[in-house]
């Protein structure tokens, strides 16, 4: 809030889910004095179809997030991508500005209950970001709200590439990148100590395997999950191979 108080000329917020009502009262404020503000947020269709058992979201959070959409509209860019999960804000351009990649989803809950991750950006991952996002709002969106209550179809801005994201920050762009390689090449690289942290858990999933493999060998593997009936049986696996596993109620940190 902080800093989409001090922005000056733009503010790009992008969120699975939006419904935090001192963001929103934020994003107004700022599009009132002049600052260009865009919203990147998953598809209704999507956001609809999440399961309510054992999920991270829950009906109520759905139509908040739908209300303070109706309330934006107008006043701040919304669009949405039905495969956008990141959760990531970035405030104007250059040295000036501010940046962050969170865990969060953009609701009240998650800042201020679960158990969470912020990484402040310096300026060349800012950089490597702003580049991502302006692919999803004009290449990868499907609808746009400019209007209470209304969806409306976009098409993607012609001639624009996928980014291809170097450096520090890892990004899966519809064909290009992989989180799960830069997360299997972290884990195997790991001599010492390996902490880990997730809100769901598959015990079949590869990097389950390699974090049970590296804690077979003696690497002091620490993990740190949310209390899911789903999460149990990869849960078991680590323990079982070595690691400490830590659970908490609320946890989302990924």
């Amino acid at each position: 809030v902080a800093a989409i108080d001090a922005a000056k000329q733009v503010v790009v917020a992008g969120a699975f889910l939006f419904s935090a009502s001192a963001i929103e009262r934020a994003l107004l404020a700022a599009s009132q004095r002049g600052v260009r503000v865009y919203l990147l947020v998953a598809s209704e269709h999507r956001l609809l179809g999440e399961p309510k058992a054992d999920s991270e979201f829950d009906q109520r959070m759905f139509a908040e997030h739908k209300l303070m959409l109706d309330r934006l509209a107008g006043w701040v860019y919304v669009r949405t991508a039905e495969d956008w999960h990141a959760k990531a804000v970035l405030i104007d351009d250059g040295e000036a500005g501010a940046g962050f990649l969170l865990t969060a989803n953009l609701t009240t809950d998650a800042l201020t209950r679960n158990e969470e991750l912020m990484v402040v950006l310096n300026a060349e991952e800012r950089a490597q970001l702003r580049d991502i996002a302006r692919w999803a709002l004009w290449g990868a969106a499907q609808h746009e709200v400019l209007v209470p209550g209304k969806l409306e179809p976009v098409a993607a801005l012609p001639g624009l590439a996928v980014p291809n994201p170097r450096g520090t920050l890892v990004a899966t762009l519809r064909e290009r990148g992989s989180l799960h390689e830069a997360m299997l090449e972290v884990i195997g690289s790991a001599r010492r100590e390996i902490m880990v942290s997730s809100f769901g858990w598959d015990a079949a999933h590869p990097v389950v395997t390699a974090l049970c493999e590296q804690a077979r060998t003696g690497c002091r593997v620490t993990v740190l999950a949310r209390e899911r009936a789903a999460s149990v049986p990869a849960l078991l696996a680590l323990r079982r191979a070595g690691a400490q596993v830590l659970l908490f109620r609320w946890l989302h940190a990924k």
